[in-house]
């Protein structure tokens, strides 16, 4: 059968058919493999009392967002005084990630907390959230260290 262009541009005919003496020889048992790594990491740790830091580990885009905003309302329903992003391990950092931060600020801001950004010493981060225009929405700091440091005083 002849291919045809359609008017919307798509191409139309017979699907393509496998050849029959071949489709005996495929083996149609299941096969599981195993899950791969995950996108992203995400602990909660809590190093003095009235701080949670919350370690990001992998690229924050679309299909990572979802679960670091769960992650932070989750921790934020618990209205801790200061809570710290750790983005020293973030290579990457898409639109959705950027939205994902501003909602914790705001969040944050809504619970009486305060949300501070940690490795900012990481281009790729920092960067972002400068062309973005998002940097004075955030308390940050070159290193978990130095916003520990500042926050215990």
């Amino acid at each position: 059968m002849p291919i045809i262009e359609d008017a919307a541009g798509g191409v139309t005919g017979e699907p393509h058919r496998a050849d029959p003496d071949l489709s005996d020889t495929v083996d149609k048992s299941t096969t599981h493999v195993a899950s791969p790594e995950p996108l992203l990491d995400l602990s909660v740790t809590y190093p003095v009392p009235g701080v949670c830091v919350v370690q990001v580990v992998g690229e924050l885009d679309m299909l990572t967002a979802p679960q670091l905003t769960k992650c932070l309302v989750e921790e934020l329903s618990a209205s801790p005084p200061h809570l710290v992003l750790d983005m020293q391990a973030v290579p990457f950092i898409g639109s959705a990630g950027l939205y994902a931060l501003f909602k914790a600020s705001e969040l944050a801001q809504a619970r009486g907390s305060v949300l501070h950004l940690a490795g900012m010493d990481q281009r790729a981060v920092s960067r972002e959230l400068t062309v973005a225009g998002l940097l004075p929405y955030f308390r940050t700091y070159p290193t978990l260290e130095q916003a520990l440091s500042a926050l215990t005083g």
